[in-house]
């Protein structure tokens, strides 16, 4: 029972090195393809949402939406569904950027889990493998005669190795895990970032609306009833529309 024990160990702790080693390989090939996935879908977001205020201000929703569809960035593509909401206000188009946010969550989240997990667990087993290794280690030297301090410094570094491993991978998930985790945080601030400047567009001019009894152009793909009974095109001092205050 005992020499299958010693075995058993022994072959234990060689697996566990060799999945160390699957899991390391595995490691570089998701945080090259999820790394690439964020790059290749980088955009200018500050100049995206300059231009798309300023084709909002003036009603250009078919320029505001192509220029959306042309952007390769993933906060383009959650941005765009909102469009076509913004009769309903701006509260909706906010439930709807949030929604489609979130429902995105889990693509752009996609291998982060698995690698926070490798990187708590990976020096564990590690370690685990190199108790293995040393129980081996320590049977072959009660069983048998032999040069005691060469089987013993061979063994133990064969027992090590397990643990080494361990660390190396832990370290490399932890590293991947940071990496994209930051990656995934910068789509959420440029998502912020194009989202409220559309928002406080669209509520200025609401309030201008209000206040002043003036269709709101540009707030939607119709114009919108004036708030005020006044009849505004009796006074020809008055602008017509939100868009002629800007």
């Amino acid at each position: 029972m005992i020499e299958r024990l010693s075995g058993l160990a022994l072959l234990g702790s060689t697996l566990i090195v060799c999945a160390l080693f699957g899991l390391s390989i595995w490691i570089i090939a998701r945080t090259v393809e999820r790394y690439s996935f964020f790059r290749t879908r980088k955009d200018d977001i500050e100049g995206l949402g300059e231009e798309l205020v300023a084709r909002l201000r003036q009603g250009d929703f078919g320029g505001v939406d192509r220029v959306l569809a042309q952007s390769p960035s993933i906060e383009a593509a959650l941005l765009r569904p909102a469009l076509e909401w913004l009769d309903a206000g701006p509260d909706a188009v906010e439930e709807v950027i949030n929604a489609k946010s979130a429902g995105n969550r889990r693509e752009l989240e996609r291998s982060l889990l698995p690698l926070g997990i490798i990187g708590r667990q990976a020096p564990w087993v590690g370690g685990f493998g190199a108790i293995m290794g040393l129980i081996g280690t320590l049977h072959q030297l009660e069983k048998g005669p032999g040069n005691f301090t060469s089987t013993l410094a061979h063994g133990i570094s064969l027992s090590l190795l397990p643990a080494a491993a361990g660390i190396v991978v832990g370290v490399a998930a932890s590293i991947a895990h940071s990496t994209l985790f930051d990656e995934v945080l910068n789509v959420d601030v440029g998502v912020g970032i194009l989202s409220k400047r559309l928002l406080a567009l669209l509520r200025f001019k609401g309030t201008l609306a209000r206040e002043f009894g003036l269709t709101a152009n540009g707030l939607g793909r119709t114009s919108l009833a004036a708030s005020s009974s006044t009849n505004l095109e009796d006074d020809a001092e008055r602008p017509r529309s939100v868009t002629e205050l800007d």
